[in-house]
């Protein structure tokens, strides 16, 4: 019981004037209907389309690339992140950069040469498009994951 019912059933008067209250109020309500702005609605709409994704990952937090990533998440958090016009081939921004980790966002429009790594993991996530990369003599073609 809160403490506005204990009062209410303490004094009848007041028990009462809430019961007055509360019907004004939903009278009130059916006669002077507020209607929102359509602002509010998009919002609301937005919001519940919003309600099955992944929030944003913190730039400042960045988790590592794992099989269980969330490429559309992903996505969304460097969405604001965009190459310049006229870079050629190549364009890449460094997300984090210690020294465990280097993250790289990545742009390329064509092609990249093989590169050889030996001593290090790599991992990676498509954001857009394909690739194709060799890994022991073998050859994988990768594309964006469809969720």
């Amino acid at each position: 019981m809160t403490e506005i019912e204990r009062i209410a059933q303490v004094h009848p008067v007041v028990g009462a004037e809430l019961i007055r209250l509360s019907e004004y109020l939903a009278t009130y309500a059916t006669v002077e209907p507020v209607t929102p702005g359509p602002q509010l609605k998009n919002r609301v709409m937005n919001a519940l389309d919003r309600l099955g994704e992944s929030p944003a990952i913190d730039l400042d937090n960045l988790p590592l690339i794992n099989a269980y990533s969330d490429a559309e998440q992903w996505k969304r958090t460097v969405a604001p992140i965009q190459p310049p016009d006229n870079y050629r081939n190549i364009f890449g921004h460094v997300l984090r950069q210690d020294d465990e980790v280097e993250q790289l966002l990545i742009w390329v429009k064509q092609k990249i040469d093989p590169e050889a790594h030996h001593d290090e993991r790599e991992s990676f996530l498509i954001l857009e498009g394909r690739c194709e990369c060799s890994i022991g003599g073998n050859s994988f073609n990768y594309r964006r994951a469809i969720t």
